[in-house]
């Protein structure tokens, strides 16, 4: 098995994550520095700074709200405050996936591996949803310009199409909406942007708000398929 697979299978965070672990070189095998790449055989001692690891028998998956302002990341350099402080669990847990840290909302959380990358694999076709406000009423031209896919210059590729629903009020018409217009409380809008997880690599609807010239604030994960908000941890 190889390394990343069998750290992410002893509940300590996912294949990606284990990567720049063993990459750090906080990962040993039988006492030597593992590379990236390492297979590991029965009767391996593996540990990751330092403490011995071994495979999760008990599965556990939880379903966590995590707040604006908390990074989702097993890297502590910065000094942020971290999702994993936030659960209070018996057994280590991690992230399926990532949040930014000024959006909120549902994270899932497990100690299985495998489980993670079934969830995050785009062939999958989990569904993913966002509520994000914006600074800018609401017109016909951004929710088909939202449902066409987004040009994301900074990762070079354009975001799937997507179910794009305006939350209370009216969709103003286009031609109510000539131009720019400063920014003002009374005209947060909330768009639902449900998302195929087929756009894992992209960015959420953040980023896809602000690439349209909207200033976000506040994006509030809603539901992945098989969990929604509400039923957090």
């Amino acid at each position: 098995m190889r390394l990343n697979k069998y750290i992410s299978e002893c509940g300590v965070c996912s294949r990606r994550e284990a990567d720049r672990l063993i990459g750090e070189g906080r990962v040993r095998v039988n006492g030597a520095a593992a590379a990236l790449g390492t297979a590991v055989q029965d009767g391996d001692r593996v540990t990751v700074d330092g403490k011995e690891i071994r495979p999760e028998t008990e599965a556990i998956f939880l379903a966590v709200h995590k707040p604006r302002g908390v990074v989702v990341t097993t890297d502590r350099r910065w000094g942020d405050r971290t999702l994993e402080e936030l659960v209070d669990c018996p057994k280590r847990v991690f992230a399926v996936g990532r949040l930014d840290k000024e959006s909120e909302g549902l994270i899932l959380m497990t100690n299985q591996g495998e489980a993670a990358r079934r969830i995050q694999q785009a062939g999958q076709g989990h569904e993913k949803e966002y509520e994000v406000e914006i600074d800018r009423p609401v017109t016909e031209a951004f929710l088909r310009e939202m449902a066409g896919g987004v040009r994301l210059e900074e990762l070079d590729r354009t975001t799937a199409p997507c179910r794009v629903e305006k939350l209370g009020g009216a969709v103003l018409p286009d031609r109510a909406h000539a131009g720019p217009e400063p920014a003002d409380p009374a005209h947060v809008r909330r768009v639902r942007l449900p998302r195929a997880a087929s756009e894992a690599r992209a960015r959420h609807g953040r980023e896809a708000g602000q690439s349209s010239g909207r200033r976000i604030s506040k994006s509030d994960k809603r539901r992945a398929q098989g969990a929604a908000a509400g039923t957090s941890a």
